[in-house]
């Protein structure tokens, strides 16, 4: 997040996120070229994964958020 003077905070483009996730979706495409049933195993694969990514970024940013160290620890 990209801070500017009056304290709010605005969120940039995502481009290496973008750009991943085209990437991923032209190799899904090629696998799905070669051989469909594998290209849906796949799909739902990287769709489980992308999931428990997001979750982990947003449980990241909220101990940002609340200022809590990283290892997790209460004190």
């Amino acid at each position: 997040m990209v801070s500017n003077e009056g304290g709010q905070h605005r969120r940039g483009v995502p481009w290496l996120t973008l750009l991943e996730t085209v990437f991923l979706l032209f190799g899904l495409v090629g696998v799905a070229m070669v051989y469909v049933p594998a290209a849906v195993i796949l799909g739902a694969v990287l769709g489980v994964w992308a999931c428990e990514r997001g979750a982990a970024d947003k449980k990241r940013a909220a101990v940002v958020r609340r200022g809590d160290g990283a290892g997790g620890e209460r004190q």
